[in-house]
């Protein structure tokens, strides 16, 4: 079976369609992301008892890790740098 000119015209346009609407998602995905990080600094920020309440209390590797990890985008992020700990 062949295909036409229109045929493969038109299923072109949907494959081009389709990996835009991917892109979009993803960029959408990436945008809730970055307010939700947005959102967790500020509040931190607001809030830095409960960051140094985590780091005292909890006792597990992971917790650790997380409050490293957190500690460390805080002081590399300039609006936030002034939070400490």
């Amino acid at each position: 079976m062949y295909l036409n000119q229109e045929d493969r015209d038109t299923i072109l346009q949907h494959d081009k369609i389709a990996q835009i609407y991917r892109i979009l998602i993803a960029a959408h995905l990436l945008n809730i992301v970055g307010q939700i990080r947005e959102l967790f600094l500020r509040s931190l920020k607001e809030h830095p008892e409960v960051l140094e309440k985590m780091e005292k209390e909890e006792s597990d590797e992971k917790t650790k890790a997380l409050v490293r990890m957190l500690l460390n985008e805080i002081q590399n992020d300039p609006e936030y740098s002034g939070i400490n700990h």
